[in-house]
């Protein structure tokens, strides 16, 4: 006994907030309502924290959640835009995202960072002692920086020694959520050689919209041969919103077992592009119609799963098997489906091994395909389950510089990135090389810039998605237009210089601003091509000269030069 109570004690020491749960203040003063859960299946990852709702507005206080000291500050156009790190003695990190700025200190200390290295991108690590803040101390105020698809603050917890998040809502944070989740649609998957519903080899979809802990769907006699793979759409709303979230855990029994089981706790970092072999990834590209699918597709690593039989229902014939899903909010409300299904015979016409159509690519080995016109290499870990690999090509268009090359479809996911390699079929000369890229060209025939160079006749790139690919070349500058700016303006010391800056291929990759010879801060917010400089002391009164510059990935540039007034 002695012995374990000094185990305790030293656990305690080393990490003071997993011994207790620490107290934690909520980062803002307004009602907590999300508009974004932890763990929520975003894009091509899962959601590493909770959004709150901030009234369409920005600019409210934004509170350190207890005592620590200011670990990290990031700024950038993309992601989490403006964000602050604070470290706590509990063993926590909190994180504070899509600011629209930082406290007077931090912010002093940011701009000097950012004229030091003349860029507005920049990512600090200030020393342990440099921002001490108390539980309650003002850090920023929320925004809409990075790509915020609206102004909200983006919030983290992550647990400080190997920065996982966990979810925030566990530490205290109190909700008003009586509502029951949404199941939406109900979705059955035949999986495996001859595995049909109801004689067909097709997946079959059921619409619900219901909610409650009794949902029965009218669906019919469901006969399954072979194995059964259920995929569920679903969403959480909480009181006094219309915003639909993702719920906290998704469960699914047969006779009573649990089979398969989704539960938003915690994750790493490195397996948050998991998220795509855990869903139905075609419907999610067709669609947008997210499900989260019971199969475990043996490639698929996610820690946020616990799985029995692959997260497969076998039926034997005549056999009736009893499937359950459930679906919770972290405040334990649940919704839950039942329905039953029995066992066929295989279906004639589906026994025996189906032959492959083109090439095996297996998700543990090497896969490589190569012709005289293209070459895809896949690594071993970058698919998560085999692949009957397609290939075909269609003429080359009239903007291109190749053949459109089919590498099967953007349907199946990519984990990590393969290398595209398409050969150049037109002559071009050496000043056009460089402009030279590659364009991904999804199933909606929206155009996707790749990148990649030439060389030897071939360019070459890496990617995350397979389907069509084609050379084409950007030989375009960027355009700049002003907003509300025009050579000879007078402006006073709190107005700002505004542009809007665009690329029509392969897109905006840097900019620089001078004023009278000088970097001088120009902010950037990508998502509304919007360019900005509000006006500091590195401008005098009277006449100044401003140049900014321009260029996308490709070295193409664009300059605007004008002079301006600034008015005592």
């Amino acid at each position: 006994m002695r012995t374990l109570f000094l185990m305790m004690l030293i656990w305690g020491t080393l990490f003071p907030g997993f011994s207790q749960k620490p107290d934690f203040r909520p980062p803002m003063d307004i009602p907590l309502y999300l508009s974004g859960s932890f763990g929520e299946l975003r894009g091509n990852h899962f959601h590493s924290g909770i959004d709150i709702r901030t009234r369409g507005r920005t600019g409210f206080p934004v509170y350190a959640i207890a005592d620590g000291y200011v670990s990290r500050v990031h700024v950038q156009p993309y992601g989490f835009g403006h964000a602050l790190y604070i470290t706590h003695p509990t063993g926590h990190t909190s994180v504070y995202a899509h600011l629209d700025r930082f406290n007077e200190e931090v912010t002093r200390y940011i701009r000097s960072r950012q004229y030091a290295e003349e860029s507005f991108t920049v990512n600090v690590f200030p020393a342990r002692n440099q921002f001490r803040v108390q539980q309650g101390d003002l850090i920023g105020y929320s925004g809409n920086s990075g790509s915020s698809g609206g102004p909200h603050l983006h919030f983290e917890i992550r647990d400080a020694r190997d920065q996982r998040p966990v979810n925030a809502l566990a530490y205290g944070y109190s909700l008003r959520d009586n509502i029951y989740p949404e199941i939406q649609r109900l979705r059955l998957y035949p999986k495996g050689e001859g595995a049909t519903i109801n004689g067909k080899c097709e997946s079959q979809t059921v619409y619900i919209f219901a909610r409650g802990g009794n949902i029965r769907p009218s669906m019919g006699e469901i006969a399954v041969s072979g194995d059964l793979a259920i995929g569920i759409q679903a969403a959480d709303q909480l009181e006094g919103s219309t915003q639909r979230i993702g719920p906290y855990r998704v469960s699914m029994y047969v006779d009573s077992i649990k089979f398969w089981e989704y539960k938003a706790d915690r994750f790493s970092f490195s397996e948050t592009r998991y998220k795509n072999a855990m869903i139905d990834y075609a419907a999610y590209q067709k669609d947008r119609q997210t499900y989260y699918k019971s199969y475990l597709k043996p490639g698929n690593q996610v820690s946020l799963l616990a799985v029995r039989n692959r997260g497969l229902v076998t039926f034997q014939p005549g056999e009736i098997r009893t499937i359950r899903v459930e679906v919770a909010d972290f405040a334990g409300n649940v919704s839950a489906l039942e329905f039953q299904a029995t066992g066929a015979p295989p279906a004639e016409g589906f026994a025996g091994q189906r032959k492959p159509k083109g090439v095996l690519f297996h998700h543990d080995h090497n896969n490589r395909f190569a012709n005289n016109d293209v070459r895809l290499t896949i690594p071993a870990g970058a698919l998560y389950d085999t692949l009957d690999f397609i290939y075909t090509k269609e003429q080359m268009p009239k903007d291109g510089y190749s053949a459109i090359h089919h590498l099967h479809n953007n349907l199946v996911p990519l984990h990590t990135h393969a290398t595209v390699e398409v050969k150049v079929e037109r002559m071009v000369s050496n000043s056009l090389k460089d402009k030279l890229l590659l364009v991904h060209v999804d199933h909606r025939k929206r155009q996707r810039v790749v990148g990649g160079a030439w060389k030897n006749g071939w360019v070459t790139a890496r990617t995350r998605s397979l389907g069509k690919f084609v050379v084409m070349a950007d030989t375009t500058p960027p355009v700049i237009r002003p907003r509300g700016f025009f050579p000879g303006k007078t402006l006073k010391r709190d107005q700002s210089i505004d542009f809007t800056i665009t690329d029509d291929l392969s897109g905006v990759s840097n900019y620089r601003g001078e004023i009278n010879g000088k970097w001088v801060l120009f902010q950037y917010d990508p998502k509304n091509n919007h360019l900005y400089y509000v006006l500091d002391d590195r401008v005098r009164e009277g006449d100044n000269q401003l140049v900014l510059t321009v260029w996308d990935a490709k070295g193409n540039t664009s300059v605007y030069r004008a002079s301006f007034t600034v008015s005592p």
